[in-house]
Formats: C-alpha cells, structure tokens, sequence
C-alpha cells in the first residue's frame, strides 16, 4: 500500500487543482491511501521542516518529497509507479 501525504495550507492557490490531479492518479493505483495534512499543525510544520517544502501543497509519496506549489498529474503518477 503506497502512501501520499498531502501538506496544504489555509488559502492554498494550487491545491483544488492537485488534489484532482492526485485523485486522478490515485485511481489508478488501488490501495493508495492520502493523508490530508495542515501545515499549521505540530505534524504539518515538522513535515515542512523535513522536506524543505517552500510551497503549497507539498506532496510526499511513502515519506519521499515529489512535489510542491503546482505538481502536476505526470509527476504524480510517475510517483506512483516507482
């Protein structure tokens, strides 16, 4: 089971628009769980600490940073393969 941890934020630009482009890839890959993560919380600012994330939404797949600010539907499901 892969595991993808989305990182947003209050106000984020880009997240509706990966969060649909996860789902898309998602859907292709049975058994994947995403993890909804606010980088206001302890958890959330660890994870932006961690992965140097710089912006929103951060996308990690089992714990490896793949993206962030604008990641698009390809990087995801390349993610996802590997």
């Amino acid at each position: 089971m892969r595991t993808v941890t989305f990182v947003t934020k209050e106000d984020c630009d880009h997240c509706d628009e990966v969060r649909e482009a996860l789902a898309e890839a998602v859907a292709k890959h049975p058994g994947t769980v995403i993890k909804d993560v606010d980088a206001a919380t302890p958890a959330g600012r660890a994870l932006v600490i961690e992965h140097g994330i710089m912006a929103s939404p951060g996308v990690l797949v089992d714990g490896t940073l793949v993206g962030m600010g604008h990641v698009s539907a390809d990087d995801l499901a390349k993610a996802l393969q590997s």
